[in-house]
């Protein structure tokens, strides 16, 4: 499996992985198509007696899971006294910890090789009998076919191609921003629900963050007055390279900023160039576990990242964010608060004209 998943990490095989996955996707439409008939679609008004609720998002993305985030509280309000459950992958189980959730049932990738376990989960599933799933990604196949699978009464989500697996469908939001589609969603049903992402930092984890800050290294850098996290990392394209990041570190240091950088668990040639300069090498925190690296942008006064996990998670921690985009459909899902900013295909000289012109600034440079 360790082999497995460092070949499943490489880009080639990730962009190969989607064009399995949409073609896939497109066979099992058709199937689906000529063997399974589109069942009645119930009214909203027709759900009752609901006592337990699943959320269903089995997609692994740190954003899509935080995205999904908003469903929590809506479903605890239009169904108050239910059980709430999530089935998620094993990212759902990281993310959405502190949450006001009853239970998390993890759909992992080692299910491909081990189907009894996926059958045992499933089995599990079925006894909490389900009343209500609702189908998060809202036009996800997966999604669709384990609302089914679960064997819930009520199976609720988007019009579309996989609508035979759903008995509650109300039509596709179409907004501009991905932002809005959880809100109309949630309007179509009949409830009410907030934009806003959700995140929670424990006080374990924000003390633990406090500690790696202090570390002796950085002492210098007196980042309890305010500080600028940086996180490099992305998904393929929206990735910056190597070498505009070392510039903006550079760029930075000389300004007396400080911040501290936070890498993703791809990025080893970029730490590795990093941490060959003692100027630089500073800056750089250690590796850490996803909740340990929120604990730390949970403390920033503002945070720099490309279109990645981590914008959104900045979002969800109500962080003043410049997020650095790479493709135009980034601009769908940026961070939009009063002191948000968004650069497209940005140069060293305007990230850190960006980070220099922020109201945040002052609680970032200075003695």
């Amino acid at each position: 499996m360790g082999v497995l998943k460092r070949w499943g990490k490489r880009p080639s095989s990730q962009r190969a992985g989607k064009r399995v996955g949409r073609a896939g996707r497109r066979f099992s439409n058709r199937l689906l198509a000529r063997v399974l008939p589109l069942p009645r679609n119930h009214g909203v008004e027709e759900i009752r007696d609901v006592r337990t609720v699943l959320l269903v998002r089995p997609n692994p993305k740190i954003g899509n899971t935080i995205l999904s985030t908003p469903f929590v509280q809506a479903l605890r309000a239009m169904f108050p006294g239910a059980r709430l459950l999530v089935l998620g992958s094993e990212t759902s189980g990281v993310v959405l910890a502190h949450l006001p959730i009853d239970g998390i049932y993890v759909l992992s990738p080692s299910f491909v090789l081990r189907p009894w376990r996926l059958a045992a989960l499933l089995w599990r599933l079925r006894s909490e009998k389900i009343d209500v799933a609702v189908e998060a990604g809202m036009g996800s196949f997966s999604g669709s076919l384990f609302s089914r699978l679960s064997g819930a009464r009520y199976r609720v989500g988007c019009e579309g191609s996989a609508s035979r697996l759903l008995n509650v469908r109300v039509p596709r939001p179409r907004v501009a921003h991905v932002r809005d589609r959880i809100p109309e969603f949630v309007r179509a049903l009949g409830g009410e629900c907030s934009d806003e992402l959700v995140y929670r930092v424990s006080a374990d984890e924000d003390a633990a963050a406090a500690g790696l800050l202090r570390d002796p290294s950085r002492a210098d850098q007196r980042l309890d007055r305010g500080f600028l996290a940086i996180f490099v990392g992305g998904h393929l394209d929206k990735r910056l390279p190597d070498d505009r990041w070392v510039s903006i570190a550079e760029e930075l240091d000389r300004a007396g900023v400080r911040f501290v950088v936070l890498a993703g668990p791809e990025e080893h040639a970029l730490r590795d160039r990093l941490a060959e300069r003692p100027e630089l090498a500073r800056h750089l925190l250690p590796p850490q576990p996803l909740r340990l690296v929120a604990a730390v942008m949970a403390r920033a006064a503002l945070v720099v990242t490309t279109d990645s996990g981590p914008m959104h998670l900045s979002s969800a921690l109500g962080r003043p964010t410049i997020a650095l985009l790479e493709r135009e459909r980034s601009r769908r899902f940026v961070p939009r608060g009063g002191e948000d900013r968004v650069l497209m295909s940005p140069s060293v000289e305007d990230v850190t004209g960006a980070v220099r012109g922020h109201p945040r600034w002052a609680s970032l440079a200075g003695g």
